[in-house]
């Protein structure tokens, strides 16, 4: 009798292989996939630290006039605390066509980063300017 295909061994042989296959490449590529998002978000807090350097800048005596004194190390500090949104140009979160865009956080599908809120310091005897995200 002349058999043409594959015997059921054969199949399975072949689907157990490949299931191995899957189950020590799958990990590895979550992983990957996860540590993009965190690359992305720390990319994303950066810009913003640095957007908030600059607004700390512009609005400087109105910060340390305004702003909250506090002592860290002995070093005074005026800070201020600033809402992401508040930093991102609204030509940049409207389309007109669209609605409103928002900063959005890759590590949670669907949520924003805009309620963050961002530290403004600066230091009083240097009068640099510094920022800080808050993740909280």
């Amino acid at each position: 009798m002349d058999k043409k295909g594959f015997t059921l061994v054969e199949l399975i042989a072949v689907i157990v292989v490949l299931a191995v296959i899957i189950a020590l490449v799958a990990p590895s590529l979550l992983n990957t996939s996860s540590a993009a998002k965190e690359k992305t978000f720390r990319t994303k807090t950066e810009l913003m630290e640095n957007s908030a350097v600059i607004y700390g800048q512009d609005n400087y005596r109105s910060i340390v006039d305004g702003g909250i004194k506090q002592t860290i190390d002995g070093v005074q500090y005026y800070t201020k605390v600033v809402y992401v949104k508040d930093l991102v140009p609204e030509y940049i979160t409207k389309d007109e066509e669209k609605g409103p865009k928002y900063v959005t956080d890759p590590r949670q599908n669907g949520k924003f980063l805009d309620d963050y809120t961002i530290t403004i310091m600066i230091n009083s005897n240097t009068r640099k300017v510094t920022a800080k995200f808050n993740a909280d």
